[in-house]
C-alpha cells in the first residue's frame, strides 16, 4: 500500500469518526435538554402534539393545518349523519359578528317552549375570537354576545385553535364561569365583558355555581397541567381557591368499597393504575334549597361523575366518604346532576353505541327510567354533552358532537332547537346551553360598552 492511499483512508477514517463523534454528543445532548424539559422541548412537543392530534381524532395534516393556522376551524367542526327536523321552519339568529365564511346558526322556538333566557355557549367563529357564549333572549334574539379566550395569559398556553370550551355557569349578575379543555386557566367575566380574575391551571369539563355560591370545579393549579384530578372549590368573587383534594384521597378515604380501581394492572405485589384512570369529568354540590329531596344527603355533598369507570356518586366533601354510588347504569357520561324531586339525572353518552339519552334515577330505590331517548330525536354524543331539567318537567339537552341543543317537553316532542350551522354540510361545537328565568339577570351592572352584537 503507498505511503499516499494510506494517509487518505486515515484522513476518511478520522473524518467518519469525528461525525460519529458529533452525533453522538448531540444526540445525548438532546436527550439531557428534553429530559430537563430545555429547550427545544417546547418546540418538539408541538411538533409532536401538531403530528398527532388528538386520540380521537381523525383528521389528516391538511386539515390541521389549516385549522391551526385560523383559517378553517376543522377541529371544531362535525358532519351530522342525517338532516335535523326537516319539516321545521328554521330561522336564522341575526346580530351575531361572525366570519364571512360561516353561514348563521339556526333556530326553531316552537310556542310550547319553556319561556326565558338560553346563554349558549361554544365554538361560533366570530370575526374577533374563535369561542363565544351568546345569551338569546324570551324571543329567541341574541340578547348579548361574549367572546372569550384563553389566549390573553402571560403563560405558557395552547392557541384557541387547539383547545375546546366546556365549562361554563353564570350568576346572577351576569357573570360568567369559564374554562376549557387543554386550556390553562379559569375565570370570571363580568356582564360587560371584562375578566374579574383568572386562576392558572388546568380546569376542564365541569364548572358549577351553585344556589349557596359555592363554585366548584375539576381542575389542578399548575401551569403546565391541562387536565387535573384536584376537586378545588373556589371563592366566585376573588377567585381564592378555598378547597383542594386530590381524587385520590378519595380512593383512599373509602377502601371497603373498591370501586376506583377498576382500570388497574396488576402483579404479585402491586396494582398501578393504567393512563387516565378515572377520568374525572363533572362535580356539583348539593345546594340547601334542595337538600330537603334527598333524606340521604346534606347540604354541600358532592355529585362526581368519573367517566372511564362509568361511575357516578356522592360524597362528604369534609370526610371524603361515598355516600352512594351507582356503576355500569351508564356508559362513558356526562353531567348527573340533582334536582328538586329529589332524584339524579345523568347524560348517558353510551359512547360507540349509535344513540344516546338522559337517565333519570332515584338514588333510595335505585330505580331508574329514560327520560329522553336517542331514538326518538336522533340524539347522539358520544363524547361530552350537557342536559338541564327544566321547572315544567321538561329538559334542554346540548349534544356537542352534533353542533345542537334541543328542548324536549314532557309529552317527548321537541319545542326548541338551534343548529351552530358553519356551512351547508358541518356544524360547529357546542359546549352547553343552560336555560334561566326570565327575572334571572336581576343584579347586572351597566356597561359602558356591551358586549352585545348590536
Amino acid at each position: 500500500m503507498s505511503r499516499a492511499h494510506d494517509k487518505t483512508g486515515s484522513g476518511v477514517a478520522g473524518r467518519f469518526a469525528a461525525f460519529w463523534l458529533v452525533f453522538l454528543f448531540a444526540f445525548v445532548l438532546g436527550i439531557w435538554l428534553y429530559d430537563r424539559e430545555l429547550w427545544p422541548y417546547g418546540m418538539v412537543q408541538e411538533v409532536k402534539a401538531f403530528l398527532e392530534g388528538n386520540e380521537d381524532e381523525e383528521l389528516g395534516v391538511a386539515a390541521k393545518l389549516r385549522n391551526d393556522l385560523g383559517l378553517v376551524p376543522d377541529r371544531h367542526t362535525v358532519v351530522p349523519r342525517e338532516p335535523f327536523d326537516r319539516d321545521r321552519t328554521w330561522s336564522e339568529v341575526t346580530g351575531l359578528p361572525l366570519k364571512a365564511e360561516r353561514a348563521r346558526p339556526r333556530l326553531w322556538m316552537g310556542p310550547e317552549a319553556a319561556r326565558g333566557y338560553r346563554l349558549v355557549h361554544g365554538t361560533f367563529a366570530f370575526e374577533d375570537s374563535l369561542h363565544g357564549v351568546i345569551l338569546l333572549d324570551p324571543e329567541g334574539r341574541v340578547a348579548r354576545r361574549w367572546s372569550i379566550t384563553q389566549e390573553d395569559v402571560d403563560w405558557t398556553h395552547r392557541q384557541d385553535t387547539n383547545v375546546v370550551p366546556h365549562g361554563i355557569d353564570v350568576g346572577r349578575d351576569g357573570a360568567l364561569y369559564l374554562a376549557f379543555d387543554g386550556g390553562t386557566s379559569l375565570r370570571r367575566m363580568s356582564w360587560c365583558g371584562d375578566v374579574d380574575w383568572t386562576i392558572m391551571g388546568g380546569f376542564h369539563h365541569s364548572v358549577d355555581l351553585n344556589a349557596d355560591g359555592e363554585l366548584w370545579s375539576w381542575g389542578q393549579v399548575a401551569h403546565d397541567r391541562p387536565f387535573g384530578a384536584f376537586m378545588l372549590r373556589v371563592d366566585p368573587l376573588t377567585g381564592e381557591v378555598l378547597q383542594q383534594m386530590h381524587a385520590q384521597k378519595i380512593v383512599d378515604a373509602n377502601p371497603d368499597i373498591d370501586i376506583f380501581s377498576i382500570r388497574q394492572k396488576d402483579s404479585n405485589r402491586a396494582s398501578v393504575n393504567l393512563p387516565d384512570p378515572w377520568h374525572v369529568n363533572d362535580l356539583e354540590a348539593l345546594s340547601s334549597d334542595m337538600a330537603g329531596a334527598y333524606p340521604g344527603f346534606e347540604t354541600g355533598d358532592l355529585l362526581a361523575s368519573y367517566r372511564n369507570l362509568d361511575l357516578v356518586f356522592v360524597m362528604d366533601p369534609r370526610t371524603l366518604r361515598v355516600k352512594w354510588w351507582r356503576q355500569g347504569l351508564v356508559r362513558r357520561q356526562h353531567d348527573p346532576d340533582f334536582n328538586h324531586r329529589g332524584t339524579i339525572s345523568i347524560f348517558d353518552n353510551n359512547m360507540h353505541r349509535g344513540l344516546s339519552r338522559i337517565v333519570d334515577i332515584d338514588p333510595e330505590t335505585f330505580a331508574h327510567r329514560t327520560v329522553v331517548a336517542g331514538k326518538d330525536h336522533g340524539f347522539y354524543s358520544w363524547r361530552r354533552g350537557k342536559h338541564q331539567e327544566l321547572p315544567d318537567g321538561g329538559w334542554l339537552i346540548t349534544s356537542t358532537e352534533q353542533g345542537r341543543v334541543f328542548e324536549v317537553g314532557p309529552d317527548g316532542d321537541i319545542r326548541m332547537a338551534f343548529l351552530n350551522v358553519y356551512d351547508e354540510k358541518r356544524l360547529l361545537t357546542l359546549a352547553e346551553a343552560i336555560w334561566l328565568p326570565p327575572d334571572w339577570f336581576s343584579e347586572t351592572p351597566d356597561c359602558v360598552t356591551p358586549p352585545a352584537a348590536n
